[in-house]
């Protein structure tokens, strides 16, 4: 069972990933978005931010499916989860928020975009420290 578990959530890191650089570029992404417009030249800036954002959200991720198994150990505090969510709650919400995340970062214009992704970096630091800080590793 472990084994199914462990496997199901390397599965969905290879999809966040495969899916994830997609917009890192803006001249890669044409293909992907088609007809979709960037709002500002994409860098190494933003490539850089994305990229933490991406390893704070596998860790969140990771820990947020320990509590959904936890058996009522732990409980979640996003509001768009509840408090117990399933396993399968927790990938398809994480997997949404792995796509939505470079998308609307590509959207929005600077210094907007630059704040997007510093304060959703904030976000996924105190998301993971609180978890760590209450044993969820």
């Amino acid at each position: 069972m472990q084994t199914i578990k462990l496997f199901g959530f390397s599965t969905m890191v290879i999809l966040a990933l495969l899916i994830r650089p997609a917009p890192l570029h803006a001249a890669e992404a044409n293909w992907f978005f088609r007809d979709y417009q960037m709002a500002d030249e994409w860098g190494w800036q933003d490539t850089s931010l994305e990229l933490v954002h991406t390893a704070l959200g596998l860790a969140d991720w990771y820990q947020t499916r320990r509590i959904a198994a936890s058996d009522g150990r732990w409980h979640e505090h996003n509001p768009l989860l509840g408090p117990h969510p399933t396993v399968a709650q927790v990938d398809a919400y994480s997997l949404a928020c792995f796509i939505l995340h470079p998308i609307v970062s590509a959207a929005l214009p600077r210094p907007y975009r630059t704040w997007w992704q510093v304060l959703s970096i904030g976000l996924e630091v105190g998301c993971v420290s609180v978890n760590y800080h209450i044993g969820i590793r």
